[in-house]
């Protein structure tokens, strides 16, 4: 990951369920400085990573101002 990204950071993953997402979140949860993995997708988002937390959010799609309204609530 970038040493540009303090220690103790946080990431919020949109996409989490694609491959690319998916790829994305397991390499943040990797990163010793990252304090927690967010994990969001259209199909609700689950991540296995070990020893960072990883925060639950309800599943979301953008056609569907219902689920964005709960997303952000959340």
């Amino acid at each position: 990951m970038s040493a540009r990204l303090r220690e103790g950071y946080r990431a919020l993953v949109l996409g989490a369920t694609g491959a690319l997402g998916e790829t994305f979140a397991h390499a943040l949860a990797q990163d010793p400085r990252c304090a927690q993995v967010v994990p969001v997708g259209r199909k609700g988002a689950t991540l296995d990573t070990g020893s960072t937390p990883v925060g639950s959010l309800p599943a979301w799609d953008l056609k569907d101002e219902a689920s964005l309204v709960a997303l952000a609530a959340a």
